[in-house]
């Protein structure tokens, strides 16, 4: 009989020092593993963090190399074991302070969480997976479904049906690879591959400004996308486009903001006001508000700009479209998805008077690319 595993581990939001100097132990960073096997009831496995692609397995001299060090920022491999499988047959790992704090892969024993402050920013990017049976273990191990989390986002997760928001049928399928280790090479399950098909799915990402984006959702690292300042929202979006050579302001040169957005976007595209937007039926709010967008908008109480990329119109079953998701570096520390968002802030235009909706018009808007 197939015996069900569900392997979650929730891996606390971790910001590398090295590159960033905060850590959000709020955010929810989870693997899930369902394999068949008859394993142990407190199976050990090693999660392989890198930078770069990784090979289809990893000999027992590179994995130790690679087992908690600190030298190479680019790889890292944790061991997790000595957790029984509950009734469900699920065991759970926690990297962070607030979960599983005393345990090896926490605490310092093997290594300390913050410690994670030390690697590289695109350490998730390429994520695997290896086993080490029991002594009295001995059959294959086959993964059927997994599912990633970092930073609260949805990576991957095989055992979902349907996309979001649009409910469309999806289907992610990982390799069939044995985990079980001989002659002390172990055989790894790679989720590079995987988790892009999954993101692209369901996420319904269409076009290659929003795969760029989406390749980091999660990510903690202001670094990537600009060495100066602070902020990095408009940061994130220029990044974007200036990796799909689209010559938008360089965030390494100067800060870039709703200002210099607006006006590049009103030499190189067209800027449409939220508040024009908003007045739009639903047939030209497709049409010309498309994936990978750049919105512009108030947030604090009227009192900051946010910048996003524009992902997609929330369906309505009544009434005309007023919501629409969109993905964006958050200022708080990470690369994050958001599930709804308003075209107009609707505090923020109650007034009449002229000179106030005009700066509005300049602060909220919907910026297309002309090339887009």
């Amino acid at each position: 009989m197939y015996a069900i595993l569900f392997l979650q581990s929730f891996f606390f939001l971790l910001v590398p020092v090295a590159y960033s100097s905060s850590i959000l132990p709020q955010r929810v960073n989870q693997i899930i593993i369902v394999t068949h096997a008859k394993i142990t009831t407190t199976p050990t496995f090693y999660i392989i963090f890198s930078a770069k692609p990784l090979g289809a397995s990893i000999s027992q001299s590179e994995l130790s190399r690679y087992l908690h060090q600190q030298t190479n920022p680019e790889v890292l491999a944790l061991k997790f074991s000595g957790k029984a499988i509950n009734k469900n047959g699920r065991v759970e790992y926690f990297l962070g302070d607030r979960f599983d704090s005393q345990k090896p892969w926490n605490d310092g024993t093997h290594f300390h969480w913050q410690d994670w402050g030390k690697f590289a920013p695109d350490i998730w990017d390429n994520i695997a997976i290896a086993y080490e049976p029991a002594k009295q273990d001995s059959s294959e191990v086959v993964i059927a479904n997994v599912a990633v989390r970092r930073g609260g986002q949805l990576l991957l997760d095989t055992r979902r049906k349907y996309s979001y928001p649009s409910k469309n049928r999806i289907a992610t399928n990982l390799p069939n690879i044995n985990l079980y280790p001989k002659k002390g090479i172990y055989p790894l399950l790679p989720l590079r591959d995987v988790m892009k098909q999954f993101r692209e799915g369901y996420y319904e990402l269409s076009g290659d400004i929003l795969k760029t984006a989406y390749n980091d959702l999660g990510q903690t690292d202001k670094d990537k996308y600009a060495k100066r300042g602070k902020n990095w929202c408009s940061e994130f979006a220029a990044f974007v486009l200036r990796e799909n050579n689209l010559d938008a302001p360089d965030p390494n040169k100067s800060d870039v903001h709703w200002r210099n957005l607006y006006e590049y976007f009103k030499k190189n595209g067209q800027i449409y006001s939220c508040r024009e937007v908003d007045n739009w039926p639903d047939e030209k709010k497709k049409r010309l508000i498309t994936p990978g967008t750049i919105v512009s908008m108030l947030t604090n109480n009227c009192n900051s700009t946010h910048t996003a990329i524009f992902t997609q119109w929330i369906p309505k079953n009544e009434g005309e479209i007023s919501k629409y998701t969109a993905i964006s570096g958050n200022n708080k520390g990470m690369v994050w998805f958001h599930r709804e968002l308003s075209i107009l802030n609707e505090e923020c235009v109650q007034s009449n008077n002229r000179k106030i909706l005009d700066n509005f018009d300049k602060k909220c808007f919907f910026g297309a690319h002309s090339g887009h």
